[in-house]
C-alpha cells in the first residue's frame, strides 16, 4: 500500500512546475537538480542528480497509477507490459502535466536530436528537407561565410547520383516561412479553417465526444505497451540492438504515443469544456500570440516555437511546403494561449575549453577564427 508523503509530494510538484516552466523559463533536468540543490532541497538525504530527477519525473505512479510485477524476482529481468499489475494509488501529478512532461523528454534527448540542431543559429535546421530525396537541408557557406545557403544533405555527401540537389539563400527560405506562417496561415480566417473539423467535434454531443475519448485513451494505453514490448525484446536480447530496422521501429512507436497521447489531450480539454473550448475568441488570441512570436528578436525563441507547430518543411524546385500537428493547434487554443517554448535541448557552447592549456587544438582554432 503507497501513501502520499507530503514532504516530498511538495518537491515532487516543483521539480514538475521547474520542467513545464510553471515560474519562468523551462527547466532540462540538469539545471533542475543544480537549483535544488542551490536552494538546500534533498533527495532523501542526498544530493540531487540528473537520474534521480529523470526518475521522478518519468514516474507514472505520481499520475494515480502504480504498476508492481514490472520484474522477475530471481533475475531482476523486465516482464512485458501486459504482465504488469495496475494498482490505483493518490495521484499527485495531473495526467496532463505529466504527458506535457514526457513530450519535452522526447523532445529534448539528444538521441532524436542533436543539441547542436536545437541551439545552432539556423531557424529550419532539422525540419527543412530535400523535396526530391527526403533528405534534411544543411547549411553551406560561400565568400568565407558572407553568404549562407539552405542545400540537400543527400547531393552534398552521396553525389548527385543519389540526388540531383537543390540550394536555396537562407535568408530566402527563413522569409518566406516565416511570412507565409505569420501572414497567412496563424491568420485568424485561416486558423478557423485549419481547425474546423476540432470545432466541428467539440460542438458533438456529450456522449459521442465521452466515446472518442475512450477509444483515443485505448489507443494510447495500445501504444505504451507496444513501445514497452519493443523495450522488453531489446533487454532481452531476442533483437539485436544493432538491427538497423530497431531505430526505425522505435521512433514509429514513440511517434504512435506521442500522437495518442495528444490526441488524447485534446479530447479530454474538449470535454471539460463542453464544446466550446475552441471559440472565436479563443483562435484570435492564438493568432495574435504566435505571430508575436514569430516576430521575436531572439532567433532562438523563434525557432522554439516554429518547431512546436511545424514538423516538416519540404523544399521542391518550384514550392515549398509546410506539414505539421493539427493537434498541437488545437490544444494550444483550448489553453488559452501559447505553451512554454522549452523543448530547446541540450545547450551547445563551442568554447567550453577556452584554456589553451587544455585545448590541444587551441592555436589552430584560433588561427581559423
Amino acid at each position: 500500500m503507497l501513501s502520499i508523503d507530503e514532504a516530498e509530494t511538495t518537491v515532487v510538484r516543483r521539480i514538475f512546475d521547474l520542467a513545464l516552466g510553471a515560474v519562468g523559463m523551462p527547466l532540462g533536468m540538469k539545471a533542475i537538480a543544480n537549483r535544488l540543490n542551490a536552494a538546500g532541497v534533498q533527495n532523501r538525504g542526498k544530493p540531487f542528480h540528473i537520474s534521480s530527477v529523470h526518475r521522478i519525473l518519468t514516474a507514472e505512479t505520481y499520475t494515480g497509477t502504480h504498476h508492481f510485477n514490472r520484474r522477475e524476482a530471481k533475475i531482476g529481468r523486465h516482464k512485458a507490459a501486459d504482465q504488469w499489475i495496475a494498482v490505483s494509488v493518490p495521484p499527485i501529478i495531473d495526467r496532463d502535466a505529466f504527458e506535457r512532461v514526457q513530450a519535452i523528454l522526447d523532445a529534448r534527448s539528444p538521441k532524436r536530436t542533436p543539441p547542436r540542431v536545437l541551439s545552432g543559429p539556423t531557424l529550419l535546421t532539422g525540419v527543412a528537407r530535400c523535396g526530391t530525396c527526403g533528405s534534411g537541408m544543411t547549411l553551406r557557406t560561400g565568400k568565407h561565410g558572407r553568404y549562407r545557403y539552405h542545400t540537400c544533405a543527400g547531393c552534398a555527401q552521396k553525389g548527385k547520383t543519389h540526388c540531383p540537389g537543390r540550394t536555396i539563400a537562407m535568408a530566402a527560405l527563413d522569409g518566406m516561412v516565416l511570412e507565409h506562417l505569420a501572414g497567412r496561415l496563424f491568420a485568424p480566417a485561416r486558423l478557423r479553417i485549419i481547425l474546423k473539423a476540432n470545432v466541428a467535434r467539440s460542438a458533438h454531443a456529450d456522449a459521442n465526444r465521452r466515446e472518442q475519448l475512450a477509444r483515443a485513451r485505448r489507443a494510447l494505453t495500445e501504444a505504451r505497451g507496444r513501445l514497452g514490448r519493443l523495450l522488453e525484446l531489446v533487454e532481452q536480447g531476442l533483437i539485436d540492438i544493432a538491427d538497423p530496422t530497431l531505430k526505425e521501429r522505435l521512433d514509429a512507436a514513440k511517434l504512435a504515443r506521442y500522437a495518442a497521447a495528444g490526441r488524447v489531450r485534446t479530447l479530454e480539454a474538449a470535454t471539460a469544456a463542453g464544446g466550446s473550448a475552441i471559440t472565436k475568441d479563443a483562435i484570435n488570441r492564438l493568432a495574435t500570440a504566435l505571430r508575436q512570436a514569430l516576430s521575436s528578436d531572439d532567433p532562438a525563441f523563434r525557432k522554439a516555437y516554429l518547431r512546436l507547430f511545424v514538423g516538416q518543411i519540404i523544399v521542391g524546385d518550384t514550392e515549398v511546403r509546410m506539414q505539421g500537428p493539427i493537434v498541437a493547434l488545437a490544444a494550444a487554443t483550448m489553453s488559452g494561449g501559447l505553451p512554454p517554448a522549452g523543448p530547446r535541448g541540450s545547450q551547445f557552447y563551442p568554447e567550453w575549453r577556452p584554456v589553451g592549456d587544455s585545448n590541444p587544438c587551441y592555436r589552430r582554432e584560433r588561427a581559423v577564427s
